[in-house]
């Protein structure tokens, strides 16, 4: 099983805004996903979930709860963080 969670926070409406964060975040899923990936997306913008820390645990559980049900020996999980 190959899973990823791909995380970029752009801190948008703040004096401390980014500005690569989530193209950081995109590509990566994009290249993942080309890669046999699945995977899921936190965003700080009006299109994906939010990445609060609530949904960020959210997603690290659902990881790790796939990767306990997974009989695959060969799992690999890819965590993206920008």
């Amino acid at each position: 099983m190959k899973i990823g969670l791909c995380i970029g926070i752009n801190y948008n409406g703040t004096k401390n805004k980014l500005m690569g964060c989530h193209n950081d975040a995109l590509q990566m899923n994009r290249f993942l996903n080309n890669n046999g990936f699945e995977t899921s997306i936190l965003l700080d913008d009006d299109i994906h979930p939010l990445p609060s820390k609530k949904n960020i645990f959210k997603e690290f559980d659902l990881l790790l709860e796939r990767v306990n049900n997974s009989l695959d020996q060969n799992n690999c999980i890819v965590i993206h963080y920008s």
